[in-house]
């Protein structure tokens, strides 16, 4: 349940992030500002994650097989492409309004940009691919 909560917001954080490095010419503009809702993210991940081995240490009358077949979700390969569409659009999007930005990580000019949309793409796919391995040959899993 709770990962419902974080996706959404990591998303909104790393939006906020690549905004803000555009306006960081601004006077009110800190790194706090920047930054602060990717360590609430992470943040929220944690106590996400801590939380939710606390509810599985404390269910009574539930086995494990019960606890596995609630966690069969498979990723989704549409969000998987999303993303990085969605980073490089707003990248660009916000270089022709504001001009460049600080950091060379999102200048599409330049090769770091490219670089990290890459990787970041090519590690959702190989996630997707590993997680459905046995999907695509055919077998079961056990």
């Amino acid at each position: 349940m709770w990962e419902y909560l974080w996706r959404p917001w990591s998303i909104f954080a790393g939006t906020w992030a690549i905004a803000c490095d555009f306006l960081y010419h601004l006077s009110f503009m800190t790194w706090y500002i920047q930054f602060g809702p990717i360590i609430l993210t992470f943040t929220l991940a944690v106590v996400t994650v801590l939380m939710d081995e606390k509810s599985k240490n404390t269910k009574i009358g539930a086995s494990k097989k019960e606890d596995e077949k609630g966690d069969t979700e498979k990723p989704n390969l549409k969000i998987t492409f999303f993303i990085p569409i969605y980073l490089i659009a707003l990248v660009v999007s916000m270089t022709a309004i504001y001009g460049p930005p600080q950091n060379n990580l999102f200048d599409y000019t330049r090769m770091e940009f490219w670089i990290f949309i890459a990787v970041l793409t090519f590690s959702d796919v190989f996630k997707y691919w590993t997680d459905n391995k046995e999907d695509q040959k055919g077998g079961m899993r056990t």
